[in-house]
This record gives structure tokens, sequence and C-alpha cells, in this order.
């Protein structure tokens, strides 16, 4: 195999490949050190990458090569020290740089756990879904969710592990009470307890919304963490969502305006029948030189036609209007001499 020997002065400038060129970033935990690519690092959590410094345009690790723990002392400017387990952080590499990326990543309950727990601490939250829902695959037994989803903000662990703490035949003993806490095995009891006398009625609904109920102040303060864990796909989709609720909002708003003035417009256009019939009745009326434009309304009734009006009977105004209205309309066309 021919051997690339170092590029001289007189050799054409080399450049660093954008995709893969990968710089390496060095970590210590527990005295252990750990040499991996950094670029995951960085583009899978912004918080990790800002909390400990790490740049794609800035080297790492120290030029000079690293290749043993008897080293370390030279790199030491390069280690960034991580305040977690090394088996956590191993099992943590391995979801993040399998050594073998072709093959289905298979890990072990514990294994995870680790990923779980470092995913949360560091926001890799592609990482943090991918660990929940293969946990959820495994057996959990109802306090380990109850247990785990407390510790790491996974509401669906939570309400499934009260659920079944409610509806199972095992009583939930000391030790689980431990593991959940005692003011929350308490709460369990009295839920337990109705179901079992059956005050509250076995039905998985009405069950859900009394754990909600009961619960409500921690699983909310859940729900705003889970929000912090969005990968960037469900926040898409969040934002998608709201930008189609907020426009159904829109258009239903704009459907109940459009009714609210459908009456408006009818009133609308009753004015304007009932003012263009005022106009009619007032050219009528100076066609009939029976109203002086410098006088209030002097209505000769000495020409018209007797109306007829039943005795103790109350007409109402507008009805009189109409009357008087056709009853001038009728002497205008007997007397088309009197026209100006």
């Amino acid at each position: 195999m021919p051997l690339v020997e170092k590029p001289s002065a007189s050799s054409p400038k080399l450049e660093k490949d954008a995709e893969y060129f990968w710089e390496f970033v060095l970590f210590s935990c527990e005295g252990r050190i750990f040499r991996v690519p950094k670029y995951r690092f960085i583009s899978d959590s912004e918080v990790f990458a800002t909390k400990f410094g790490l740049n794609p345009d800035t080297p790492s690790e120290s030029s000079d090569t690293f290749e043993g723990v008897g080293e370390a002392q030279s790199t030491s400017n390069a280690i960034i020290e991580l305040d977690v387990g090394a088996n956590d952080f191993r099992n943590f590499l391995k979801a993040l740089h399998p050594r073998y990326p072709e093959q289905t990543l298979d890990l072990s309950k514990s294994e995870w756990l680790s990923v779980l727990r470092l995913s949360t601490e560091w926001y890799f939250n592609d990482f943090r879904k991918r660990a929940i829902e293969n946990l959820t695959a495994l057996t959990l037994d109802p306090v380990d969710r109850v247990d785990l989803g407390t510790q790491f903000n996974v509401s669906s662990w939570l309400k499934t592990g009260f659920r079944e703490l409610v509806t199972r035949m095992d009583i939930i003993t000391v030790e689980d009470a431990r593991r959940i806490g005692l003011e929350t095995a308490i709460k369990v009891y009295g839920i337990r307890d109705e179901w079992n006398k059956l005050v509250l009625p076995h039905d998985e609904t009405k069950l859900n919304f009394k754990i909600e109920a009961v619960f409500a102040s921690e699983l909310l303060a859940m729900y705003d963490v889970e929000k912090q864990h969005l990968t960037a796909l469900e926040r898409q989709r969040e934002e998608e969502a709201a930008k189609a609720k907020k426009l159904e909002k829109r258009k239903e708003k704009k459907r109940m305006g459009d009714e609210f003035q459908k009456p408006v417009q009818g009133m609308q256009r009753t004015l304007e029948a009932q003012n263009a019939a005022l106009q009619i009745f007032e050219k009528a009326q100076q066609a009939n030189a029976i109203v002086s434009p410098a006088a209030p309304a002097q209505i000769s009734t000495s020409t018209l036609p007797p109306i007829s009006i039943p005795k103790k009977t109350e007409i109402p105004p507008a009805t009189l209007a109409n009357n008087l209205f056709l009853a001038l309309r009728r002497q205008h066309q007997s007397h088309p001499q009197r026209r100006s």
C-alpha cells in the first residue's frame, strides 16, 4: 500500500471537505477518556454545543496525536469534563455513534435508560424520543412507569402507570409507595377505593378524567417540560397545527360576522326602500302643489276622497301614511292639469 507523504511547501494546498472532514472531541467521565466525532454533539443539541463551547469551525483537540491515557496531560486543555457516569456516557454514545450503523440498534433496558437520562439532561430531543419509544416497547411495570415518568417527565408513562395501579388486583406495597412517593401513593389509593366501591364507574374515559383531575398540577408541569423536548419535526407539526387552527378561527369569525350582517343588511334595504318611498311621496306632493317649500307640510283634504275608518279602531301610523299616499296619488292622476 503506498504511503501518503506529508505535503511539502511546493505541494498544492489541500482543502477540507465540507461534509467528510470530521473534527474529534475529547470527553472525560470518572477518569475515563472518550474521543469521538463532535458533529453530532453540535447538530443534535444546540443546548449541549452552547454549554460546552463546541463550534464546527474551531478545532476541539490539540494538534498533537492523542494515543493513550499517558498523554492526557499534553492534551488536557482540549478535554471536556462531563459530570456524568462513564457507563451512562458509553451507552449514550452507542446510540449517538453506533459502531455498526447498518445494524438495528439493539440496546438493553439499562442502556436505553442511560440514553434517556443524558438525552433529557442535554436536550438531544430526537434521541430522547427514540429512547422513550424503545422503553415503552419493553415491559415496564406500573411502578416503573410512574417512577421513571416522574423522573424524566414522560406524561404517557405516568398516566398509564396510575391507571394500572388503580385497576390491578395487587395492592400497592410499602416498597412501591417509597418509589413513587408517599403522597402519590395516598392519592392513588383514594382513586382505587372509589373504583373498588363502584363510586367511580368502571369506564376508562371517566377513570382518565379522574386521574387528570387528581394529578392536575403534576401533569400540567410535566406537559410544559415535554414541550421543551419536542423534536424539530414535532415542533414543525405543532406550528402547522397552530396556524391551521388560527386560520379556522378567522374563517369562523368571518362566517359569524356574515351571519350577523344579514339582518343588518336587510334592515338597511328596508330603510332604503322607505327613503325611496318617502322621496316619491314628496315628489307627488310637489307635483300637486300640496306642500309649500317654505312652510311645513300642509295637506289639503277638500278634494281628497273620503277614507273610511271604522269607529273605535286604532289604525297604525304606517297604515295611515300609506292610505294618505294612495289618496294623493289618485288625486294627482284625476287632476293632470295641475302638474307643474
